[in-house]
Order: C-alpha cells, then structure tokens, then sequence
C-alpha cells in the first residue's frame, strides 16, 4: 500500500517539476543564441565594446572610439540596430503609457518607450525598446533606457551654432 503512495507522489511532483524545468532551459536557450548573435555582430563590426547592457530582450553595446552603438532585440524577429554616434545631434527616451481600469480605479501602465535620436540633418531614428504588444515585463526597462541615453548623451559631440552679424 505504501508503495501505492510512493509512487503517485512521485508522478504527482515529477508533473509539476519537468514542465517547470524545460520551461526554464527553453528561455535560457533564446537567451544565449541572443547573446552569441551579438558577440557575432561585435566580432564583423570590429567593435572593441567599452559599454554593455542587457536587460529583457535587449542587448545593447557602444564603443567610445569609434563612437558605434549596436543594439541586438529578441521580439517575433531579432532586430539589429548599428548607428554611428557621430552624426547624432540629440537622444530623447520617450515613454507612452495607457490607462487601463482595474476595479473601478484608472491605473496607469507602461505602454512603450522609444529611444529618439536626432542626426544633425534632422533625420529621426526611432528604436523601440519596450512594446507592451511584444513582451508583458517591465520591471527595470525605463531605468536602463535612462541609463543608455545618459552614456549616449556623455558621447554626443555638441556643435555650437556660430551665428555672425554683418
């Protein structure tokens, strides 16, 4: 009879543990292919990264010499951004968020943030850092994408405008 029991135990928390597991090693896998693609991309671009940040499905690196940012993002798609920091005048983060009702009171939530670089010919790069639509986790994402327009600002290159009177 005990053994009855020993064993339905064992089935009972083997059900619960091994989808738990394999549900653990499938996101460490997305993980590290996201990490060896950006290596990869380090590695072609011959970048010599001062600066590293991960978090979510981002994976972001500047190179201070050569003033290059690659950013590697993990949605449906991987996205790969190269931008020469040179040519950038300013860098915005520009967060959206929405209002959702929860039991009759208006809450609200991070909808997205976008990282708005402005080139010195007025061009707009728009990069998407956190969609809602794409991923349901926002714990620290508005944090480290101050943190990277901070490093991006300490790197722009500010030209004076030189007005002259005649």
């Amino acid at each position: 009879m005990k053994i009855d029991t020993y064993f339905v135990n064992a089935v009972i928390v083997l059900l619960v543990v091994v989808p738990y597991v394999l549900f653990i090693i499938m996101a460490n896998q997305k993980t590290s292919s996201l990490k060896k693609q950006f290596k990869h991309l380090v590695r072609v671009n011959n970048l010599n990264l001062d600066w590293e940040n991960r978090w979510n499905k981002n994976i972001v690196g500047i190179d201070f010499k050569t003033k290059q940012m690659l950013i590697v993002q993990q949605n449906d798609t991987e996205v790969v951004h190269r931008i020469n920091l040179r040519g950038i005048a300013k860098s915005n983060i520009c967060c959206n968020s929405k209002f959702i009702n929860n039991r009759g009171q208006k809450k609200e939530v991070l909808k997205e943030i976008i990282l708005r670089l402005e080139s010195y010919n007025d061009e707009i790069t728009d990069i998407v850092l956190f969609d809602d639509n794409l991923s349901y986790t926002y714990d620290h994402e508005l944090s480290n994408a101050n943190k990277l327009n901070r490093v991006i600002h300490s790197l722009l290159i500010f030209k004076p405008i030189i007005t002259s009177a005649a």
